[in-house]
């Protein structure tokens, strides 16, 4: 059984108390997404919602915490369940098989409610709408921009999405979102580190600390709003 002794000592027993009555759910559990949710979990999160539509694959082991040979083909969200449940066996965690396709799927995830919603989506438009969507409702969402073709943990960062630059895929979210009357008021976690150039075809290059620094980035962010906010 987990023990968070450790923890008290930093956040104590009021914070660990109120980071297990938290309600957190996790969009993408790649590389950025995993390594945020195994700190959540790590942390006392006591409710976490886990949704990828997705498989581990040999591709992924390079730098997925939850890619091994023994969940390669098996579904994303359900090894993070497990993986969770391993951790904190008397946590409550939620796995969703799903791609965000509509904007019914993203009424019917939100229709619960969370105190965090962390955004490790990699397509844009279904990213962008699922940000639109936590504004609209007051839902604190924090997103990932960027990690691959990356290879400098210290130039990633936290800011405002208006504040983010040097990222492609920052660029593209802002405009949407300003499309959409949002400017501002959603946490990024991003690197102005100029990309590794690719050939044309081919995969974006990742390696294994880049995304998960990003996603510890997220897991700081997430846990620092809870601990400051009144549940």
């Amino acid at each position: 059984m987990v023990d968070f002794s450790r923890t008290r000592l930093l956040i104590g027993d009021g914070g660990v108390e109120k980071l297990s009555r938290s309600r957190i759910l996790c969009l993408g559990l790649g590389g950025v997404g995993g390594a945020a949710v195994e700190m959540l979990s790590r942390m006392g999160v006591g409710h976490i919602t886990l949704v990828d539509g997705d498989v581990f694959s040999e591709s992924n082991i390079n730098r997925q915490l939850g890619a091994l040979d023994s969940s390669t083909g098996k579904f994303k969200a359900e090894v993070w369940k497990q993986r969770c449940l391993d951790i904190n066996a008397r946590g409550d965690f939620k796995a969703v098989v799903q791609f965000i396709r509509s904007q019914q799927d993203i009424d019917s995830l939100l229709s619960e409610p969370f105190d965090v919603v962390i955004d490790a989506i990699d397509e844009i438009k279904p990213k962008t709408d699922f940000l639109v969507s936590c504004k609209e409702r007051g839902i604190f969402v924090l997103s990932s921009m960027g990690a691959g073709g990356r290879r400098d943990i210290s130039q990633i960062r936290v800011a405002d999405i208006s504040k983010t630059f040097g990222c492609p895929l920052a660029k593209i979210i802002r405009s949407n979102l300003r499309a959409r009357g949002i400017n501002k008021g959603i946490p990024a976690v991003f690197s102005p580190e100029e990309s590794v150039p690719r050939q044309p075809g081919q995969p974006i290059g990742s390696i294994s600390y880049i995304v998960c620094a990003f996603g510890l980035h997220l897991a700081q962010t997430a846990v620092d709003h809870l601990l400051s906010s009144s549940l």
